[in-house]
């Protein structure tokens, strides 16, 4: 898988990659997978509006930053 081993970032007309070590690797992994569950929980929010899903947001919301901190850190 791409993300395993690299991160990429296209600037100024040039590919710069950040090798990875697992532990790195999984950190931004977990990170992802974070953000992928607050997307769901917002797109039920907005397919039912009649359903409150206030407490499943924020929860959301602390696991992500939670994992933005984690990912701060090794950056």
């Amino acid at each position: 898988m791409f993300l395993r081993n690299y991160v990429c970032d296209y600037n100024f007309g040039r590919f710069n990659t950040m090798n990875l070590n697992k532990e790195q690797s999984t950190i931004f992994l977990k990170c992802v997978e974070e953000l992928n569950e607050l997307a769901a929980v917002l797109m039920q929010q907005i397919n039912k509006p009649h359903k409150r899903k206030r407490k499943s947001i924020l929860s959301e919301i602390s696991d992500v930053e939670l994992r933005i901190k984690n990912l701060k850190d090794i950056l």
